[in-house]
């Protein structure tokens, strides 16, 4: 089987993992219907972890060392461990071939580009509203971890908060271009690739973090003809994975 690290657990009971990044996996294991679990990590035990099973890191720090990041899988049918949702998605499909491909062939840089591109447009912009709304779902530990390597949450005025969400709108809208150029639900179609989850992950963050009944996210969820909504409802009715 399967064991998929996340970041975790968080406070909330009804939503112990929050991480968008370890949210592309489990949307594509959970979309292939690959058996798996999940087991949790905090900044504080992520690089002994990854370490112990063997999970490369993702980059280097600017001192010089090796960072970790999750998602990282370790795969006990094959004894291989991989780090980074493109990469462990290349090696599920590569690896459990007669299930549904999210990175088809000759696609790999185009779906990166993509997701550097949702990071860019959206995320970057919605990370300074995001963020402090995070602090009612965080753990003493997480909190504790993620200053340690990200610093403290910053503080927008209501001015700075209202222009950086109109510039994500902005962002999404354009993005949102590429999804009308043809009739289906997804980037290429009816069925998902790797490059939808990497956005659609971030629907379920908001969703979450800003909460259900925030005037932001109802906003969102009715943009583009609630495409984004009804994309969000699609990709997790595949959701299954038991927790450890």
């Amino acid at each position: 089987m399967i064991t998929l690290y996340d970041l975790g657990p968080f406070a909330s009971p009804d939503h112990p993992s929050l991480s968008p990044h370890t949210r592309k996996t489990r949307y594509t294991l959970d979309y292939k219907k690959i058996p798996h679990k999940v087991s949790w990590v905090h900044f504080f035990t992520m690089e002994e972890t990854a370490k112990r099973i063997g999970a490369p890191p993702t980059g280097v720090r600017a001192d010089g060392s090796p960072k970790y990041t999750v998602p990282f899988i370790y795969d006990d049918t094959t004894g291989v461990a991989i780090s980074e949702s493109l990469l462990i998605a290349e090696y599920i499909d590569k690896t459990y071939p007669d299930t549904p491909r999210v990175v088809p062939d000759g696609t790999r840089a185009l779906q990166a580009v993509f997701a550097d591109t949702v990071a860019a447009k959206i995320i970057v912009p919605w990370y300074g509203v995001l963020i402090p709304h995070l602090v009612r779902f965080t753990t003493p530990v997480l909190r504790e971890g993620g200053i340690k390597i990200y610093g403290p949450p910053p503080e927008l005025t209501p001015e700075q908060i209202k222009s950086a969400w109109e510039a994500g709108k902005a962002g999404l809208n354009d993005i949102g271009k590429w999804y009308a150029d043809h009739g289906g639900m997804f980037l290429t179609g009816d069925r998902p690739i790797y490059a939808d989850f990497t956005l659609v992950t971030w629907f379920r963050y908001v969703k979450i973090v800003l909460g259900s009944e925030d005037e932001r996210w109802k906003e969102l969820e009715s943009l583009h003809g609630s495409r984004w909504k009804e994309m969000l409802e699609e990709v997790e009715k595949y959701e299954s994975a038991e927790i450890v």
